[in-house]
């Protein structure tokens, strides 16, 4: 959510513009910031009055003046359970699959999703109506245009460039999951999923088939609302409290469908962005749609079409046009990334001397932006082919030998390169792939460095390793806000990795006491396990620690790619690499937002040394007020969910999921013709031995013969014929 990240921030964001929650700190009756009157809230217009006063303060200044409460709202009472804040956001957190944190409260939080949701992405109520409130007073504060207009312009993604936080066009979107779950909706509620991809015949819609229905419980529910509203309006034009609906896609669905709605007032209540759905990406690319071989009034090929003409494109460009001759660097090149985005480098990370990844480190003074070069490593499909090379009288077409041991690859999913190690380099034990009667071929295989992921002194400022050996923070070029996301890229369940990533039992980042950490399972079966059971003769989970890891990490979950080095072709590969989502901390020493959620009678678990420090920093009077309140020890929540949960511990690095993504660069035919290659060049060799040894042969003789007729023509070696002499005496 960006700078609206955390809780109290963004439930205080309903109600409030920014510079109104900023200046909470300092509403003060004698010589601070005034209340915001009920006209003035969440008016841009009216940026020197706060929204609230914190609760330390208005009790302590209510005992002051004897029971006589400051001119203000408490904050305390916009955060409370039953407030109209909590109860939108709870709501809506329901409608996305947000589970139950008390009897009456859903948390977005924590969500139950399809594995189809995830996979391809889904509409969210929550985000779908709370960004576009958030960040709206900073739209109006852009242009002069009027308040309808300017929702119509965030809500279709025509200020994209000018918020912290990239909406697109959520109008279109919602209409879109309308037209494919509008009939799901009954009786004031949706629910069920969309008609599946195969079913769709409308090919930019295909990402939508299966999703969830619920969330457009949301976009349904306007059309009650805004009928109502045209009711009262039509008996008197001009009802207090009352505005007409304005759909933001510029339609009257709100009339009988339901539209995200950029403007309408309902008994006062704005309901500006409700019925706005955001589109939560998926785990893999959208244009892999699926396909039901089945069905064929589906062509995949003109919804991939589609999606590509459609989506703007963020592939990173590949080195293809080496120059012409033989023996050139440059060819080595071929098949490298030299571009991301149209630019030869890009942001992966910001170097802030902090061992984990946090919301706000792009804004510190000592940050060190780190750019990585998007020209190192190759994409994953063919390298520079070095040609024949194989050994003579074998059938090989290649020795299967790299230039060097070492070959970078291109990420994609963290835009940044990995080193690949040749497995048995300079060894003729290799790996091979086969053709349709068994005969293979040679190849290279390649695996990732057992320390790919491990902290490395110098090159820190990449962030690799942090916190633990075995993670890549990438979360600072990662999701929809300038802050970014905190998400990390490693090895599937943090294989090669830190021990401690299993247990994650220090809390010291949030300055709590130790032992609260996580545990990881798997299931033992590939199909739906059942209920979660871990101990017993019927346990269905297996927990992933250390020794499971030594046991099975390596046949498991390691990368690997085969190449064929003559003609540069990734023959095979798996690659398996994972994601892990972690939540953001809300340290009130350096995100000002946070101190919001002082718990100032030592309720909170966390930062206990940060709010001894705020306490001993404000002024004796101050001090003593609090004191005679007892609001003298103050504390915080331990991450940015500090109101729904506030227990709740940040930084805790959790494995959300891994892909295992196999791919086969050469099919059985063409390893079939490689072979044939290889039996032709060895054919040639051994011919060209059997003629040289004939060559060999034919010149000995010729030299044998030479010496022969030398031998027979040198009188000193001739025989001489006649009689033999008889021996003489002494002889």
């Amino acid at each position: 959510l960006g700078e609206k990240n955390d809780e109290v921030s963004l439930v205080l964001s309903l109600s409030c513009t920014k510079k109104q929650i900023d200046n909470i700190p300092f509403a003060d009756p004698n010589s601070g910031k005034t209340q915001c009157s009920a006209s003035e809230f969440n008016d841009a217009a009216s940026p020197d009055c706060a929204c609230c006063m914190l609760d330390n303060d208005f009790v302590a200044i209510t005992k002051k003046q004897t029971g006589t409460p400051p001119p203000y709202t408490n904050c305390k009472d916009l955060l409370k359970e039953d407030g109209d804040g909590m109860k939108m956001l709870s709501l809506l957190a329901s409608y996305d699959g947000g589970v139950a944190v008390t009897e009456s409260i859903h948390s977005a939080l924590i969500q139950s999703h399809s594995v189809n949701d995830l996979m391809f992405g889904y509409p969210s109520a929550f985000l779908g109506r709370v960004v576009p409130i958030a960040y709206m007073d900073v739209a109006q504060n852009q242009t002069s245009d009027s308040k309808v207009d300017v929702a119509t312009k965030v809500l279709t993604g025509q200020m994209k460039d000018s918020l912290p936080f990239e909406l697109g066009n959520i109008a279109e979107y919602t209409k879109d999951v309308g037209s494919v779950c509008s009939s799901k909706c009954s009786g004031g509620t949706c629910s069920g999923n969309a008609p599946e991809r195969h079913e769709i015949d409308d090919v930019e819609k295909i990402v939508l088939g299966g999703i969830s229905c619920k969330p457009y419980t949301a976009t349904h529910k306007t059309v009650e609302q805004c009928n109502a509203i045209s009711t009262v309006l039509t008996a008197d034009a001009n009802a207090a409290n009352h505005e007409a609906c304005v759909c933001a896609d510029s339609s009257n669905d709100w009339a009988d469908a339901g539209c995200c709605l950029a403007a309408g007032v309902l008994d006062g209540t704005d309901l500006t962005g409700s019925g706005c759905l955001y589109p939560v990406p998926g785990v893999v690319d959208a244009n892999y749609v699926g396909k039901d071989t089945s069905s064929t009034n589906l062509d995949i090929g003109k919804a991939v079409d589609a999606w590509v003409s459609n989506e703007e494109s963020k592939k990173s460009a590949q080195f293809m046009c080496p120059a012409p001759g033989v023996f050139i660097d440059e060819h080595k090149l071929f098949g490298s990334m030299e571009a991301y985005k149209g630019k030869d480098k890009h942001l992966i990370y910001y170097h802030t001397g902090n061992p984990r990844i946090r919301q706000n480190d792009m804004s510190q003074a000592d940050a060190k932006p780190y750019y990585a070069p998007a020209n190192v490593g190759n994409g994953g499909t063919f390298i520079g082919a070095s040609g024949l090379t194989g050994y003579g009288f074998t059938h090989d077409v290649s020795d299967a030998e790299l230039d060097s041991p070492l070959l970078p690859f291109y990420a994609r999913d963290m835009k940044k390169d990995l080193m690949f190690f040749q497995e048995n380099y300079a060894s003729h034990i290799k790996s091979k792939i086969c053709g349709n009667k068994g005969r293979c071929v040679l190849t290279a295989r390649m695996k990732p460095l057992n320390n790919v992921f491990h902290y490395n002194v110098n090159a820190s400022a990449s962030g690799t390793g942090l916190p633990y050996d075995g993670l890549q923070p990438i979360g600072h070029m990662n999701g929809p806000a300038e802050t970014g996301h905190p998400v990390y890229f490693h090895q599937p369940l943090y294989y090669n990795g830190d021990e401690v990533l299993y247990s994650q039992q220090d809390n010291s980042h949030v300055e709590a006491s130790d032992g609260n950490g996580i545990k990881i399972y798997r299931s033992k079966t590939s199909s739906d396990p059942g209920q979660f059971t871990v101990d017993g003769a019927n346990a269905n989970y297996e927990l992933i620690d250390k020794e499971w890891m030594d046991a099975n990490g390596e046949s498991l979950l390691q990368s690997y790619m085969d190449i064929d080095t003559s003609t540069g072709l990734i023959a095979r590969s798996y690659m398996r690499f994972g994601m892990s989502y972690s939540i953001w901390e809300c340290d009130p020493e350096t995100n000002a937002h946070c101190k919001l959620a002082t718990m100032a009678q030592g309720e909170g678990q966390c930062y206990d040394k940060v709010g001894a420090a705020i306490f001993a920093a404000l002024n004796q009077t101050a001090k003593d007020d609090l004191i005679a309140v007892g609001r003298n020890t103050f504390t915080y929540p331990c991450s940015a969910a500090n109101l729904f949960t506030p227990k709740v511990t940040a930084g805790k690095i959790m494995p959300m999921y891994w892909s295992d993504e196999s791919t086969m660069g050469m099919n059985k035919d063409e390893v079939d013709v490689l072979v044939e290659f290889g039996e032709d060049y060895y054919n040639l060799y051994v011919t060209f031995w059997w003629l040289m040894a004939i060559v060999v042969c034919f010149f000995m003789t010729a030299v044998c013969m030479f010496h022969a007729c030398i031998f027979f023509e040198d009188d000193s070696f001739r025989h001489k014929s006649g009689p033999v002499d008889a021996p003489k005496e002494g002889e």
